[in-house]
């Protein structure tokens, strides 16, 4: 199983709801084709790095 990733810098609790504004065009073809094929997405929090231009340097070893 693949999940596609998309990297935050926050913490999100099973069953939140958080609006995501999506400018990236790696970003939104991601989500376009999560939507189209009916699948989901994780939320991975970045420990190093940036969210925005360029590969994070970290992630979050705990989530889920």
């Amino acid at each position: 199983m693949t999940l596609p990733l998309f990297p935050l810098n926050a913490v999100l609790f099973p069953g939140c709801v958080l609006d995501l504004q999506l400018f990236e065009a790696r970003y939104l073809d991601m989500i376009g084709r999560c939507m189209k094929q009916g699948e989901g997405f994780g939320v991975v929090c970045i420990t190093e790095g940036s969210e925005v231009g360029s590969v994070p340097g970290g992630y979050s070893m705990i989530g889920c």
